[in-house]
């Protein structure tokens, strides 16, 4: 007999339960094992855009799959991501798009938009197994890193200059609840992009690179990608990604998360910056443009998180030996 199974907080249904796709679910998993349950990942979401997201095992309890489900507020986001991660793929290729999960289903019930996901493993919260983890999922996802700043450089077109990289960075520059150094770096930025005293680049940026958009397929161990020679990890959350991104935000956010150390930092930093044909200390004008841009979109994120974001991404630069201010 079919099952289903309606989502409970302890005090009764779930008011998002006439939202979840149950026909679609069944449809997708009557090959997999056949839908068992359906269960909340984590709490609802705080922002009014945010996202829903759901686990789904089969009738043995078996992980199978996640439900991801837009919110009222914004009720095309994981129609949207899901579309940009497709982009993401195109433009990557098939060897670095690998890392992008391709949906089991996707479409919209009751006017909200949803995907049906592979389902893959967080990674550890466990301190210590993290601190081993971490090692490798780290130099894994900066290598990948690294390929995709290889591969998708690129100049932009003239008349995309101002609206690019120098409104961005004049927008930095003007928002007075930012730090007086950073804003005038901001504009001594601009000024110098004007002047011809650095190069303006597109690179494909995730914008979103942080250890919660991190995953493991099941079984995946330390040492995987040496044997196989392919990207043992998936990256979720494609929502804000960019085919003409910028530069230095997505290695920032990522080394800062994975806890790099200055001297690593400094390599990384040295890489990117070859790829770029660029001087190592002009990295700072490329991770403040990108900051510019992520405030102009800010959308339901908040001013106060997203200026605690600049500050630290600044800082955490500053770390590097090639960058000074």
């Amino acid at each position: 007999m079919t099952r289903l199974y309606a989502i409970g907080d302890g005090m009764g249904v779930d008011p998002i339960n006439n939202s979840i796709p149950w026909a679609v679910l069944h449809d997708v998993l009557r090959e997999k094992g056949g839908l068992g349950g359906v269960s909340r990942l984590g709490s609802a979401p705080t922002l009014a855009d945010g996202t829903h997201k759901f686990l789904i095992r089969d009738l043995r309890g078996r992980p199978l799959a996640v439900l991801l489900l837009s919110s009222p507020g914004n009720s095309f986001m994981v129609a949207r991501g899901i579309e940009r991660a497709g982009q993401a793929k195109m433009a990557l290729g098939p060897a670095l798009g690998r890392v992008i999960l391709t949906p089991l289903a996707a479409g919209v019930m009751d006017g909200l938009t949803f995907a049906v996901l592979p389902y893959c493993r967080r990674l550890s919260e466990n301190r210590l197994w993290w601190r081993v983890q971490r090692t490798w999922v780290r130099r894994d996802v900066l290598e990948w890193l690294r390929c995709v700043t290889e591969t998708t450089v690129a100049d932009p077109a003239p008349d995309r200059i101002e609206p690019d990289f120098l409104v961005p960075l004049r927008a930095l520059g003007a928002n007075l609840l930012v730090d007086a150094d950073i804003r005038e770096e901001a504009l001594r930025s601009a000024d110098r992009l004007e002047a011809g005293r650095w190069r303006a680049r597109h690179v494909f940026a995730h914008n979103d690179l942080w250890k919660e958009n991190i995953l493991l397929p099941p079984r995946v161990l330390p040492g995987d990608s040496e044997r196989t020679g392919q990207y043992r990890f998936a990256l979720i959350d494609w929502g804000s990604a960019a085919v003409r991104g910028y530069p230095m935000y997505d290695l920032v956010r990522l080394a800062r998360d994975m806890r790099v150390s200055g001297s690593a930092l400094t390599r990384e930093i040295a890489a990117h910056c070859r790829f770029l044909e660029c001087a190592p200390a002009d990295a700072l004008s490329h991770l403040l443009a990108a900051l510019g841009a992520l405030g102009m979109h800010l959308e339901q994120f908040p001013m106060e998180r997203y200026v605690a974001l600049v500050r630290g991404c600044r800082s955490f630069l500053l770390r590097s030996r090639v960058v000074s201010r």
